[in-house]
Order: structure tokens, then C-alpha cells, then sequence
């Protein structure tokens, strides 16, 4: 970031000071130029580690749709939907294929090996071919375009208020999805909104940097946390249609709710604060 995000750093909490009185649209949009090149880069050397490479994709995807948001309030409405879309079609178009191999990996945590190897083949898992290459031709032609209009956004006057007003906005959001997690602790459309949201805000921090980088590691690992559920909620839709009432549907019942409530214990230890006291203690512009 620009040299004049010294911060200055108490005890206790979130108590930082952002001293710029503005965060420089520039390198919001700098950062959203090197997603949508590296994106790029990526492309142009497939199928070499297709695996690496598809999965670079689509996190710096997901990175620049959070980061987008940061920019909004600066952007034409038509300019942000158009990347928005643009970002999340290059996103889905490098569709993970993981899906089938992690809930065999989760089987064979829940299960003995005999057990598990029966449940995949009854719930017909496939693995996935690594060498198959996804074809390039629209995607290339989409990260082209994609990069032709964050070149063409007028960033220079995004104010910091503004950037960190975003962000806040995520912090909030995720806060409130928390809070509807807590009413339907089973409900796994509600924390899977819960899991969108703490990433987008995960991003964001990351991107700002200091003071607010300082939430990243929390974040990541409760990220990380929802992402288990999101898996074991899959798990167990398909151990339901499949193998209802069966020893491996118990077992992924269990584990999703025991993973459902530690989220639920660190997203209260990350959003325990209200938004207005978030900004007070950081002293945010």
C-alpha cells in the first residue's frame, strides 16, 4: 500500500489508526489489474499443472469480485455488474472438479476403509481426469474483456471513507449471516451465505492491509471451518438420497453439526463487536 498508511498500533482488540485521510483508488485498482493477469497467465500455460493452475483461477476470481465491492461505490452500476458477471463466469467456467474426491476423503475420516470404499461406490463417485484440459478459447476472450474495463474504471478519486465504509459492510453482512446460522443451526443454505460472506470480508482485509489485515488469520480460519461444513453438507444430501438412515449418513450428520457449532464459537470471537465499535476502536476515517 502507499506510504501513507502508517498505522499506529495499541493493545488490545482491533486499536489501529488509519492516519491517510484517503486510500488511494489507484491501488484498489492496481490490485484488480494483477488478479485479472495473473488469471491470464494462468490460462495461457494450461495444461501444465492443470490442477495448481485452475485452482489460482479460481480463488484470484473470488479475490477480485471481493476486492470489486471495495470499488463500487465509485463505479458506474453498469460497470460493476458487467465485471462482476465477467469475474464469476471466468470463476464457474474452471469449475472445481474436486467435489467427488474430497467426499471420499471425507468418508474415509468418518468410516473404516472397507466401509468407506462401499459408501463412495454406492454413491457412485467418480474420480476426476487432472489431464483433461478445459477449453481456453472463451475464457481467454472473457479475461481479455474483463481486463479492457478495469482499465477503463476511474479510480483515482475513491476515497478511503468510502473503501472502508465497503468493508465495514462486509464485516456487518457477515455478522448478520452469523446470527441467522445461530437460528437454524441446521440449515445448510444459510451457512453456506455465512461461508460467502466471511471469504468476501477475508479478501477484503487482506487487500487493505494494515489496520485491518490484522482479522485475516481469524478469518481464514474460519473460512476454512465453513468450508468443511459446505463439504459436509454435500456429503450428507447425498448420503440422504442415496443411503438414508445409513451408518455413513449418521456419522456425516454428526460431524456437521459438531463443525456447525465451532464455527458458530469463532465467528462469535471474529464479529463480537458491533460495526460502530469496530470503527470507533480502530478509529477508521
Amino acid at each position: 500500500m502507499d506510504a501513507r498508511f502508517c498505522v499506529l498500533l495499541f493493545s488490545g482488540g482491533v486499536s489501529t489508526s488509519l492516519l491517510a485521510a484517503k486510500i488511494p483508488g489507484r491501488n484498489v485498482q492496481g490490485i484488480l489489474r494483477r488478479l485479472v493477469a495473473g488469471v491470464a497467465r494462468d490460462i495461457d500455460a494450461l495444461p501444465e499443472r492443470m490442477e495448481d493452475r485452475v485452482h489460482a483461477i479460481r480463488v484470484q476470481m473470488k479475490k477480485f469480485r471481493a476486492v470489486l465491492r471495495l470499488a463500487e461505490p465509485a463505479l458506474k452500476r453498469g460497470a460493476f455488474a458487467k465485471s462482476d458477471k465477467l469475474a464469476r463466469g471466468l470463476k464457474d467456467h474452471f469449475g472445481s472438479a474436486r467435489d467427488d474426491d474430497v467426499q471420499a476423503e471425507l468418508l474415509l475420516d468418518l468410516l473404516d476403509k472397507d466401509e468407506a470404499a462401499a459408501t463412495a461406490a454406492a454413491l457412485g463417485l467418480q474420480c476426476r481426469n487432472p489431464g483433461r484440459e478445459p477449453d481456453t478459447a472463451s475464457a481467454r476472450e472473457n479475461c481479455s474483456a474483463l481486463a479492457s474495463l478495469v482499465d477503463q474504471f476511474q479510480l483515482d478519486e475513491l476515497a478511503g471513507g468510502e473503501v472502508v465504509e465497503a468493508w465495514l459492510g462486509s464485516y456487518r453482512g457477515s455478522r448478520r449471516a452469523m446470527r441467522a446460522c445461530r437460528k437454524e443451526t441446521g440449515d445448510d443454505l444459510i451457512f453456506h451465505e455465512w461461508r460467502k460472506r466471511v471469504k468476501t470480508f477475508l479478501y477484503q482485509s487482506a487487500t487493505i492491509g494494515p489496520p485491518l489485515d490484522r482479522f485475516v488469520p481469524q478469518a481464514d480460519r474460519l473460512a476454512s471451518v465453513l468450508g468443511s461444513q459446505h463439504d459436509l453438507a454435500i456429503l450428507t444430501a447425498r448420503l440422504a438420497a442415496r443411503l438414508a438412515g445409513s451408518n455413513a449418513e449418521r456419522a456425516a450428520l454428526a460431524k456437521k453439526k459438531l463443525v456447525a457449532r465451532r464455527a458458530l464459537v469463532m465467528g462469535g470471537r471474529l464479529f463480537a463487536d458491533k460495526p460502530s465499535a469496530v470503527r470507533g476502536k480502530a478509529e477508521l476515517p
